[in-house]
Order: C-alpha cells, then sequence, then structure tokens
C-alpha cells in the first residue's frame, strides 16, 4: 500500500490533532464547567475563612465559578468521604487539614485512606492553635491553667470546635502530656466556641487564627500557642512549649483532589493558588485571619502528609482520644 503523498502529509497532521482534540477536551482545556471546593467544616471557622478568601480569586483566574461547599460534621469525616468518592475528573476539591490524617486515627471507621484516596495539590497556609481563656478565668498562664487543672481533676471544662477537630486533638495531646483531667464541652464549629467562650459559657480552650480579633479586642486572654516557640500572629503570646517540653502543634489547610485526577488539573490549580497566595492583598487578608500563607509543589504537599499521618496517629493513640 502506497503512503500519502508529501503533499498531503501536513493535512494529515492537522486531521490527527482534530480527532485528538475532539477525543480528550480536558487534556487541552482545562477547567471547562464550576469546580465544587469542599470544606468540611461549617461556615465562620478557619477553613471557611481561608476557602472564600481563596476561591473568588480562583474563579477569576481560572474563568470557571469556584463554589465553595460546607459539609460540616464529624471533624471533617463527612466532606473528606464525599471528596475521596467523586469523580477524579479535577472538578470537586477538599480543603484539606490535618485532621485529614487525625480523623482514621480517631473514628473506628472512616470510609477513606488519607492517602491513598486523594491526589495532593498544594499547601495553603499554616499556623499553630492558641489556648485562650476568658479574661474572668483565674488562670492566667499555662502553668497556671495546669496547676488549676491538677487541683480540681475532672472539674474544668474545655472546649472545641467538635469531636476529632484538631482544637479537640490539641488539648487531648495537652491533658496527655500534662497528665490533667478534663471535661470536653465539643461545639458545632469555630465560630460557635468562641462565642460561647467570650461569653464566659466555656472558660477556656484551643483556639483557630478566628480568636486573633477577640485577642486584640481583650475579649479573651492568650495563654500559649501551639507552634515550638512564639508566633508572629499571636504577638506576645508564650508558647506552650515552655510550660509543656515537647509540645507541639501546627495546623495547616491545603487542597486535594480525588485520587487519580488529571495531571493537568492539579498543576492547572497549583499554579493558579501559587500566584494568588502570592498577591499582597490576598497575603494581607490571610495573616490577618491569623495564617500564614505557604503554597507548594504537588510533591511536597504529598511528603507532608505522610509526614503527618506517620506522626499523628501514634500521639492520638497513646492519648486515648476518642469522639465524645
Amino acid at each position: 500500500m502506497r503512503g500519502f503523498p508529501a503533499s498531503a502529509r501536513p493535512l494529515t497532521v492537522v486531521i490527527a490533532c482534530v480527532v485528538a482534540s475532539v477525543a480528550a477536551p480536558d487534556a487541552l482545556a482545562y477547567p471547562t464547567k464550576p469546580i465544587r471546593l469542599v470544606v468540611g467544616f461549617p461556615a465562620g471557622g478557619g477553613p471557611d475563612a481561608t476557602a472564600r478568601v481563596i476561591a473568588p480569586a480562583l474563579s477569576d483566574r481560572v474563568g470557571q465559578q469556584v463554589i465553595v461547599d460546607n459539609r460540616g460534621g464529624a471533624g471533617g469525616v463527612i466532606a473528606t468521604e464525599i471528596v475521596a468518592r467523586a469523580p477524579a475528573d479535577g472538578y470537586t476539591m477538599l480543603l484539606t487539614t490535618l485532621t485529614h490524617v487525625v480523623n482514621p486515627a480517631v473514628y473506628k471507621k472512616v470510609g477513606y485512606h488519607p492517602i491513598k484516596d486523594f491526589t495532593a495539590v498544594t499547601t495553603l497556609v499554616q499556623f499553630p492553635f492558641v489556648l485562650v481563656a476568658h479574661p474572668a478565668f483565674p488562670a492566667k498562664t499555662t502553668a497556671e491553667l495546669i496547676s488549676l487543672a491538677r487541683s480540681r481533676p475532672g472539674t474544668l471544662a474545655y472546649s472545641s470546635a467538635g469531636n476529632g477537630t484538631t482544637s479537640h486533638l490539641t488539648m487531648e495531646l495537652f491533658r496527655f502530656l500534662t497528665k490533667t483531667e478534663m471535661t470536653h464541652v465539643p461545639y458545632k464549629g469555630a465560630a460557635a466556641q468562641l462565642v460561647d467562650m467570650i461569653s464566659g459559657r466555656v472558660e477556656f480552650g484551643f483556639a483557630s487564627p478566628a480568636a486573633v480579633t477577640h485577642l486584640r479586642a481583650g475579649k479573651l486572654r492568650g495563654l500559649g500557642v501551639t507552634s515550638g516557640k512564639p508566633s508572629d500572629l499571636f504577638p506576645g503570646v508564650p508558647a506552650v512549649a515552655e510550660a509543656v517540653p515537647g509540645y507541639e502543634v501546627v495546623n495547616w489547610f491545603g487542597l486535594t483532589m480525588p485520587a487519580g485526577a488529571p495531571r493537568n488539573a492539579v498543576l492547572r490549580i497549583n499554579r493558579e493558588v501559587n500566584a494568588i497566595l502570592a498577591m499582597k492583598d490576598i497575603r494581607e487578608t490571610l495573616i490577618r485571619q491569623g495564617t500564614e500563607p505557604t503554597g507548594s509543589s504537588p510533591e511536597a504537599f504529598a511528603r507532608l502528609i505522610e509526614s503527618e499521618n506517620r506522626k499523628w496517629p501514634p500521639i492520638v493513640k497513646a492519648a486515648g482520644m476518642t469522639p465524645d
């Protein structure tokens, strides 16, 4: 059989390209429809606040709406399971937090594996939690809180953003290291937790970066930050580690997609989000919220998740942490 004449070969190449573009449009253009960003916590908390800063900017850059979908419950498990089961087409993302690797150790059954069922896209921000108390609370420092808790075992009540959340984990680790007994009062999100701490209904607890505004206003007192050393995010607040050697919890938010997500989708979102995080107004907004913008490559974020997955489950088990 004779081949195409030389004059016909350019036309053959054009036809081949057209066929390829029809057969696999997503390989050439992404996104072509709205993207859902699932957040595993209620509106008003840190994850939601971060999502609502990033989503509009990302919508502008990719030319498609990025829709924030709050699916609170079980410390983020419900949202994580939704994304794990979603089509791996690049149109569903999860705002992932440290609870991503903690929850499988806390709950007896979760419908996902934190590594095998997800594709890392990028980190967004990182931040410590802050141990806060109502101004009338008798303990003025972390050391005083420990002494008070030991003198009244089981009678002090601390708040968290919910069972299995990172604010719950931070206190369980604190209790384990200080050998103190306290009563857990879980809330449905960080916003509700802060409201009741400000009112004095529950006197203390580890809070998200959303507490920084209330600290500045004097509505709450900062006893300690969970980073290994004092943080610029919470000026004047010492590290918990000064009273509890070895204590450190640094939370992070990032973006993941279901396992097997198209590489072009992962790289497009990674590129655009990292550009967004470099914008002066975006950075200033995130810092005001009490977070430090980071960004990363997909590979670096995957390594972080793997590292945290090795670190936290043994700590959760040793602390005997379970959802109430």
